[in-house]
């Protein structure tokens, strides 16, 4: 267990086929595409095994999470130091940590979870890895999102152009930040 508050828990995703499946199942679902990774681009279970297990395994810097709620896993987080700052157009990457995540039981979607567990991950960055900024970048056009990471303190910083592809076009983001000072 990584961290727990409440009904809520959070923890590190293991090399084993159910936590492959789990994400393989959520980035197959075209309301959870909609807004991550593109309804164009289902993830079945032989890439979420080729993309995920090196993140599982740590042998990257993304830490891959699972969040529960009730004990019921409802969703994916994942953090990671910002390596290279023009990835978010930013000065400098010292004490810089990204997170992105996604609930993926669409039932609990606008049930206040999304922010609470964005809060637990961002005080976790802030007091045991030292960061002092968390950024993000949710598409300009998800307001679900973009309300949930306000709601956990980060605030909106600029409008990254053309800054991913999703669905067969370049779409823009909010760079988002939640600041230690």
């Amino acid at each position: 267990m990584l961290l727990k508050k409440g009904q809520l828990k959070i923890r590190q995703i293991e090399d084993k086929e159910s936590d492959y499946r789990q994400i393989a199942k959520w980035l197959t679902d075209k309301r959870v595409l909609e807004f991550y990774g593109g309804r164009t681009n289902p993830q079945y279970l032989s890439k979420v095994k080729r993309k995920y297990s090196p993140r599982v395994l740590g042998k990257n810097k993304i830490v891959p999470c699972f969040f529960s709620y009730n004990n019921k896993e409802i969703g994916y987080i994942q953090y990671y130091p910002v390596i290279k700052a023009k990835d978010y157009e930013l000065d400098d990457t010292n004490g810089i940590w990204a997170v992105d995540m996604y609930i993926g039981e669409v039932e609990y979607w606008n049930k206040g979870i999304g922010p609470q567990v964005l809060k637990m991950i961002t005080d976790h960055i802030f007091k045991k890895l030292q960061g002092k900024k968390v950024v993000t970048d949710p598409h300009v056009d998800n307001p679900r999102a973009i309300r949930a990471y306000e709601k956990a303190g980060f605030k909106k910083i600029k409008i990254l152009k053309n800054h991913e592809q999703h669905e067969g076009k370049k779409v823009d983001s909010w760079l988002m930040e939640s600041s230690l000072y």
